[in-house]
C-alpha cells in the first residue's frame, strides 16, 4: 500500500504542477479510476522497482526543466506499465468490470 499510494501522490502531483487546470481535472479522476490496473502494476516486486526508477527520471529530467526528456521518460513510464499490465492478462471491459483472458 506503501507504494501505491506513494505512486499515486507522484502522478498528482505532476498533474498539479503541468500548470493546467484542464489536464489535472481530466487526469487525477482518469488515474483514480484505473487504480485496479495500477494494483496490479505494482504489486510486482520487480515492476514497482522500475517504477519507482521510471518516476526519478521523470522528477531528473522535470527538475533540470528538459521537457524533451522528461517527456520520453514519461511515455517510457506509460508503455512499460501498460506492457506489465497486459502481460498479466488483466483487461479493461469497455462496459464497466475486469476480466481476465
Amino acid at each position: 500500500d506503501h507504494i501505491k499510494s506513494f505512486d499515486s501522490t507522484f502522478h498528482e502531483v505532476i498533474y498539479r504542477l503541468s500548470g493546467s487546470a484542464v489536464l489535472r481535472d481530466i487526469l487525477i479522476p482518469l488515474h483514480k479510476k484505473v487504480q485496479r490496473f495500477r494494483k496490479v502494476s505494482v504489486e510486482s516486486d520487480s515492476r514497482a522497482s522500475e517504477s519507482l526508477i521510471e518516476h526519478k527520471a521523470i522528477y531528473e529530467a522535470i527538475m533540470a526543466h528538459d521537457p524533451v526528456r522528461a517527456e520520453e521518460a514519461m511515455l517510457r513510464h506509460v508503455r512499460n506499465a501498460k506492457a506489465h499490465i497486459q502481460k498479466s492478462g488483466v483487461i479493461a471491459d469497455t462496459r464497466d468490470g475486469v476480466r481476465k483472458d
